[in-house]
């Protein structure tokens, strides 16, 4: 292989990289928000609601044996 050819694999692989990663932050930034709020209707997140936990900006803050514990669903 010469150093031509290594260097375009190279910048394929950036390319690709690039181009999946973007698929993803869209997909995350446009899907992601109502996905996260159905996960939070699920177990074992609404065994925390039940005992007093509150949503709020993606996270479930509660007390625990009078400790604050903070649960991060995104």
């Amino acid at each position: 292989m010469s150093s031509e050819s290594i260097k375009e694999l190279i910048y394929l692989i950036l390319g690709v990289s690039v181009f999946i990663g973007t698929l993803y932050f869209a997909y995350d930034k446009y899907f992601g928000p109502k996905e996260r709020l159905k996960q939070i209707e699920k177990y074992p997140y609404t065994e925390f609601i039940k005992i007093g936990f509150k949503s709020e900006n993606d996270y479930l803050i509660g007390k625990i044996k009078k400790y604050t514990v903070v649960i991060g669903y995104n």
